[in-house]
């Protein structure tokens, strides 16, 4: 009995697309994409950032300019710190605008701060951390994270402040951090 050709080609087609789901399925999991995004309740601490602030749309090519000037200057080590991202929640601004503060939070002292940043000494109580260590393309969205965040404050009864502090390492790991008032 001769088996139809329609189901050679079903076959094919079946064990071609077994085939890219695993391997989805596993570039998903190599590249972290399985690892728990667990939110900790961490003490406070004080940090001194300096950078730039930036109101607007957020596709502005402004904000990929901040972030290249200030991973430059800590690439240069002409600034000793982290690339860092403070993103204040203004209910003022439309759904595609975003009021951002792109800096560099220092490590050690500083004798002189770059012409046109600005210094931002902060301090905070407990903070609510995440740690990312999973690479971009399968990294939670910002909202997602924030949300969780959110949520954990509400379920321990504190009230976090109006914005959420990112630190973004070399390895493309990052902690997002809810300041606790």
């Amino acid at each position: 009995m001769k088996i139809p050709a329609s189901y050679f080609y079903k076959g094919i087609i079946l064990v071609s697309v077994a085939v890219i789901a695993w391997s989805v399925h596993y570039l998903y999991g190599i590249l972290g994409g399985y690892e728990k995004v667990t939110v900790y309740e961490i003490e406070g601490t004080s940090r001194v950032v300096i950078g730039k602030s930036f109101i607007g749309r957020q596709t502005d090519p402004t904000i990929e300019r901040y972030f290249s000037e200030c991973r430059e200057m800590i690439s240069s080590h002409s600034v000793n710190g982290t690339l860092s991202l403070i993103s204040y929640l203004n209910d003022t601004l439309d759904a595609n605008e975003v009021d951002f503060f792109i800096g560099i939070a220092i490590e050690g002292e500083m004798a002189e701060v770059p012409q046109g940043f600005r210094v931002k000494e902060m301090e905070s109580g407990k903070r609510l951390a995440v740690y990312l260590a999973m690479h971009p393309m399968v990294r939670p969205s910002p909202a997602d994270v924030r949300h969780k965040l959110f949520e954990k404050g509400r379920e321990l009864g504190l009230s976090t402040s109006n914005f959420i502090y990112e630190l973004h390492y070399p390895d493309n790991s990052m902690v997002v951090e809810a300041w606790i008032e």
